[in-house]
């Protein structure tokens, strides 16, 4: 059957959407159904000109039921991928897009499935997505901030998943640029939640080592201001952010500003040695004297044409009589032309064959017949030829003005021998390839920007911890188990100030908080009961190592506090027997150790004993 009558079409549709309709439709019970209906839709979508009938009826349906939006996406997602019906998307985005805040006003739940919608089909399809995505932009200044939230969040995705990576156009990287750029602005938006939001985004973005290293520092300060934001979900996603940061950092392992500022300034001072020798070292560009003349003929040639028009006793009394030899006046004739007074240079031409009709630098090789008439009246062509002549030399050489110790010069004519060009100056600079001294400056000065980027942003991550430290002692539960965990991260990688928290969060273990009281003990069992070695004696000596730099310099407090969480290592036989014996082979000096380290095992053994 190759025609089908519409109304059979619409019967036929009818029936599908009403299935989709029944709340039922999400279970798992459901799924046969459910993927049989979306498929007939995708055959009546693809072949029976129901495209926009379709996009027309996700959008009612979105409207009227909150539930269906996770039922939308998978239809609209499989008839893209397995239909190949791509138009679809940019029809449900127009529909979407075209609502006005009036409407969206009206529609509480309509709203907030349009916004699940698009948020979960930007995730399954987002390069369908990208080239519609302008109809979505005006929601962005609208007063809903669901949708605003939602559009920013397709952003976030395309960014992530599309238009990541070196190998992208000139066009995808603007395109990148002017969603990052929207997603930063929109950290400072009004309301707490699209700002939490945000945060939210460039965590996966950071995850997903999307974000260009260009943008870390800017998306880095913002997220250092957003920990003394107002709301608690804005901070704690912030305090997120920062440990994404850390995690995903393409630095190096170990950040400390104190470690990174002396390499940093040994490189900087190298870079300036290398530029001071390459200045020194810099060749002189030579002009040739036939590029400057190519560039000044045509101007010149109608200066020439404006005095031979004159009169000649306009011309005569115009002229200066000259009152010295052929080669200092071609001398001040090249130095005119290079100085671009071409009047000047002409008129003192045009004196000069007059004076020196006989002289080699103002007598231009022609028939003999033509000299009287030249003589007398000299062409444009000839007065061009004779400036040519002092200007460039007799071939294509850089003229040098010749000075009175010049050889082979005729000293009665005052003549100069013009027929060997000039040898261009030699650069200054030592022997060596330019190519290699330029890419070493280039690489030298990548290892600067790169050292200056980690040290940046070591300073940033140090200025976070003086803020996150305070958190710790805050009354939200969710947020102190994120402030703990972000210490633990930058511990990980050895970054100076992360030892104040570290130790500020001890107390943190008579918290009547279960939470914070097990998040706590995790944070110190991950920084301290995770030895290195090959053997078991080596993880228990790097183990007992660890235990004891918590009891150097310890105080009462501190040590109460330590001993109640080895307490629960040892309650949990997390730590294996090899550790007491060691402990007690320390103690007893059976191993060579310190007074300070006798004393930690001895501390250590006796919370043992409390076990």
């Amino acid at each position: 059957m190759s025609l089908v009558e519409e109304e059979f079409t619409s019967c036929v549709t009818c029936c599908c959407y009403k299935l989709l309709e029944n709340p039922a439709i999400n279970q798992v019970k459901s799924k046969g159904t459910r993927d049989g209906v979306i498929h007939l839709l995708g055959v009546l979508v693809k072949k029976y000109n129901h495209l926009l009938g379709a996009s027309v009826k996700i959008i009612q349906l979105l409207q009227h039921f909150e539930h269906l939006a996770p039922v939308c996406v998978q239809a609209v997602s499989l008839w893209v991928s397995e239909y190949g019906v791509r138009s679809i998307v940019g029809e449900v985005m127009r529909e979407i897009g075209q609502k006005s805040p009036e409407e969206l006003s009206r529609e509480g739940s309509g709203v907030r499935a349009y916004a699940a919608f698009l948020t979960e089909l930007a995730a399954c399809i987002p390069a369908a997505m990208l080239p519609s995505i302008s109809v979505l932009l005006d929601h962005l200044d609208g007063e809903s901030y669901t949708m605003r939230m939602a559009v920013l969040e397709v952003m976030g995705e395309m960014v992530s998943q599309v238009l990541s990576g070196e190998e992208l156009e000139e066009s995808g990287r603007d395109a990148r640029d002017q969603f990052l750029d929207t997603l930063q602005e929109h950290l400072h938006d009004t309301n707490s939640f699209v700002r939490s939001r945000m945060l939210q985004t460039f965590t996966r973005i950071v995850n997903k080592k999307a974000l260009p290293l260009a943008r870390f520092r800017d998306v880095l300060t913002l997220t250092v201001g957003r920990l003394v934001d107002k709301s608690v979900n804005v901070c704690k996603n912030a305090i997120q952010l920062l440990a994404a940061f850390m995690a995903n950092n393409p630095f190096t392992w170990k950040l400390s500003s104190v470690d990174l500022k002396a390499p940093l300034q040994k490189e900087v001072d190298k870079l300036k040695e290398m530029k001071d020798k390459a200045k020194e070292q810099a060749p002189v560009a030579v002009i040739e004297a036939w590029e400057l003349w190519e560039a000044m003929e045509p101007e010149l040639l109608q200066t020439v044409q404006s005095e031979l028009q004159k009169g000649r006793e306009e011309r005569e009394g115009e002229e200066e009589r000259v009152e010295e030899t052929a080669l200092a006046a071609a001398e001040n004739i090249a130095h005119l032309l290079r100085n671009n007074k071409y009047r000047q240079a002409v008129s003192l031409t045009l004196a000069c064959m007059k004076t020196f009709p006989e002289d080699d630098l103002f007598v231009v090789s022609g028939g003999e017949e033509e000299e009287e008439d030249e003589e007398d009246k000299p062409t444009e062509e000839v007065v061009m030829a004779v400036m040519a002549l002092i200007f460039k030399g007799p071939e294509k050489s850089s003229f040098k003005a010749p000075s009175a110790a010049t050889g082979s010069q005729s000293s009665e004519s005052g003549g100069v021998e013009t027929g060997s060009p000039q040898e261009p100056p030699l650069p200054s600079s030592e022997p060596g390839d330019p190519s290699a001294a330029a890419e070493l400056l280039s690489k030298q000065e990548m290892l600067v920007q790169y050292l200056r980027d980690t040290h940046d942003f070591a300073v940033k991550i140090e200025e976070a911890i003086a803020v996150i430290s305070t958190m710790l002692y805050w009354k939200t539960t969710s947020v102190v188990q994120e402030a703990i965990d972000f210490f633990v991260t930058v511990s990980e990688f050895g970054v100076s100030q992360a030892l104040v928290g570290v130790r500020r969060m001890l107390p943190l273990v008579w918290s009547k908080d279960a939470g914070v009281k097990e998040a706590v003990v995790e944070a110190y069992r991950r920084l301290y009961l995770n030895p290195a070695g090959d053997s078991q004696r080596a993880k228990a000596q790097s183990l007992v190592q660890n235990l004891s730099m918590l009891m150097v310099d310890a105080s009462l407090g501190t040590i109460e506090c330590l001993e109640e969480i080895i307490f629960d290592f040892f309650q949990k036989k997390e730590l294996p027997p090899a550790v007491l014996q060691l402990l007690w082979e320390r103690f007893t000096g059976k191993l060579s150790s310190s007074s300070l380290e006798r004393r930690a095992a001895v501390l250590l053994l006796g919370m043992a004993a409390r076990y």
